[in-house]
């Protein structure tokens, strides 16, 4: 038997969906090594079953908090109840403090980490006590309460100050900012799209999306013969950096990725270890059969005719089920080409998330879809059992709210082409894109900030696996330009999770709760 690291004793009377936000914390930490035990007695039906749900062995239901102490196997225990959150990284840091301090098995504490910079405001001088208390090594709680910095150095000047610097315990009494104006339904292609809003309370999560495929130069025309696969030897190098923030990517894999050994056993090896989950990203001119016309038209995969659609959508998931034991949820068009077949052709091959919307973008001078009606968040496909989530883009400036404004800018014509440069120039009206593919850490930490003091609590942030190669994109040409973009990534995600407070984003949040096992 595998003993734990740590033992986390979950207990409360909140409703359902604070346990869900504190499993989510939990199961996000970077520090894996734990297991969770709640104290099942009194607990809601809704609560038992969507703590189930989680489909994670490493959570287990006792009768009562005594009976959660008598099966606890964890060398150090942490008591805590429904509806805190942690940070992700809290219990890798939590871990080192105890480690400087040998007479304490370990920590009880109660309360949201972080007050982030822009979540709430710095405790004041004479804030409550943080209600956090040491647990020796008889696991009985200690009697000396931590009030603050100065009481902490004095009572345990080896582990406490450690903790309060590095992660600053702190209940949460003030609400969030003004809740998320809802944005009218779509409709497009045929489809309903309707907006999905943030459950009141909802801390922000970041998600991460991966176009996983083979390499080919983006200013040369498509070809059959672009199924190198070599650039996804480097896609750990990216892993690191997500892993580090207790981030589960979601890699939206293509035919020549899924078809090649190479590149499945390195994405095989990130699955065993849980560290990501798969996707399908179908791109026409590279998914057999081959019985189209090879033109930027049909490199939209919603262009085709249907039949031609389906086979291929067939073909790309065989290949995947056959290379990775398993059916994945998750599908992604290739260059957001959905077409007016598409949603019900992937549903019925098992798809219940889709990633083939770009906010604010028009792609009809390419021959794809108009996106300029949706706003970054989540949609629901009406009459399908599918739910449409948007990649991260939009407006920032002070001109950025005038919403047909913005969408006269997208169009192609001159005058609204010098009109948009000149609006960026002024920092008027600029649109940004979360992804570390042309854009600098700075702007989309101004995006993330923005969209969050209007309400968003949802990020998706994406970008092409051959740009963690030098020489397959635009945005990383050498190895210097790879470092810079690797850092890029290291900056974006140490302002979300260290100064607003967020949280990583599980990809299983997207699925409905009976398609949640991990």
């Amino acid at each position: 038997m595998i003993v734990p690291a740590t033992s986390f004793l979950l207990h409360g009377t909140a409703p359902a969906h604070a346990w869900e936000r504190t499993l989510n914390s939990l199961l996000g930490q970077t520090d894996q090594d734990f297991e969770v035990l709640i104290a099942g007695h009194g607990l809601a039906a809704e609560i038992i079953t969507l703590i189930t749900l989680f489909g994670d062995p490493r959570i287990r239901f006792m009768p009562d908090l005594a009976g959660c102490r008598a099966a606890m196997s964890g060398a150090s225990l942490a008591i805590l109840e429904a509806g805190d959150i942690w940070h992700p990284q809290a219990l890798q840091k939590m871990r080192a403090a105890l480690n400087v301090e040998p007479g304490a098995a370990s920590i009880l504490c109660r309360g949201v980490l972080f007050g982030g910079l822009l979540r709430r405001p710095p405790p004041p001088a004479n804030a409550p006590p943080l209600a956090t208390r040491l647990i020796r090594a008889n696991r009985l709680p200690a009697n000396t309460p931590l009030h603050d910095a100065a009481h902490v150095a004095t009572a345990l000047p080896g582990i406490a100050p450690r903790l309060h610097e590095d992660l600053v315990f702190l209940n949460d009494p003030q609400k969030d900012p003004s809740p998320l104006k809802p944005p009218p339904p779509v409709d497009l292609l045929g489809y309903r799209f309707t907006p999905q809003l943030p459950a009141p309370g909802q801390p922000p999560c970041l998600f991460v999306v991966v176009d996983t495929e083979a390499e080919f130069n983006w200013e040369k025309p498509f070809s059959r013969d672009l199924t190198a696969v070599s650039a996804i030897a480097r896609l750990q190098d990216g892993q690191e950096v997500f892993e580090a923030f207790g981030v589960r990517p979601i890699y939206l894999i293509d035919y020549p990725v899924a078809a090649q050994e190479q590149s499945v056993a390195v994405i095989r090896k990130i699955l065993d270890r849980r560290a990501a989950v798969i996707g399908a990203h179908l791109h026409p001119w590279t998914t057999p059969p081959f019985n189209e016309d090879l033109n930027p038209r049909l490199s939209f995969p919603g262009n085709l005719p249907r039949d031609i659609e389906a086979q291929k959508l067939d073909y790309l998931y065989d290949t995947i089920e056959r290379s990775f034991s398993l059916k994945t949820p998750f599908y992604k068009a290739g260059r957001y080409g959905i077409g007016p077949n598409t949603i019900d052709l992937i549903t019925k091959r098992g798809a219940l998330v889709d990633f083939s919307l770009l906010p604010h973008t028009n792609l009809s001078n390419q021959g794809g879809p108009d996106f300029r009606k949706f706003h970054p968040g989540s949609y629901r496909a009406e009459g399908r059992n599918l739910l449409a989530v948007t990649m991260t883009r939009g407006f920032c400036g002070s001109l950025a709210q005038i919403g047909d404004f913005a969408r006269v800018m997208d169009k192609n014509w001159i005058f609204p082409r010098l009109m948009r440069a000149a609006l960026a120039r002024g920092k008027m009206l600029e649109r940004v894109t979360l992804t570390p593919e042309g854009m600098s850490a700075a702007d989309q930490i101004h995006l993330i900030t923005t969209l969050f003091l209007r309400g968003h609590r949802q990020f998706v942030l994406h970008y092409h696996s051959p740009s963690l190669a030098p020489g397959n994109t635009p945005y990383v040409r050498n190895a210097q330009q790879r470092a810079a973009f690797l850092q890029n990534m290291r900056d974006v995600c140490g302002f979300f999770f260290h100064e607003l407070g967020g949280l990583p984003g599980r990809p299983q949040d997207f699925l409905p709760p009976g398609a949640r096992a991990r």
